[in-house]
């Protein structure tokens, strides 16, 4: 229990529990706001056939986006 209050107080701290919130949050959000939209065109499909939509490929662009503009410690 030590363990999990240290980890959470680190990630509090460091800013990582919020970032971490709002990355999964904000990827959900946006997911389902373009699949209501209706932007469910392929965006790739895969080599066993496997399709992945736009509604999925550009929440994932814009939240690693955000990850890698956010200021940190170091």
């Amino acid at each position: 229990m030590l363990l999990v209050i240290y980890l959470l107080w680190k990630m509090f701290v460091d800013g990582w529990l919020f970032k971490s919130i709002l990355f999964f949050a904000g990827w959900f959000g946006l997911f389902i706001g373009l699949h209501v939209m209706g932007v469910d065109a392929t965006a790739f499909t895969l080599g066993d056939g496997t399709t992945i939509s736009w509604a999925a490929v550009i929440p994932t662009i814009i939240c690693m986006l955000c990850l890698l503009c956010t200021k940190t410690s170091s």
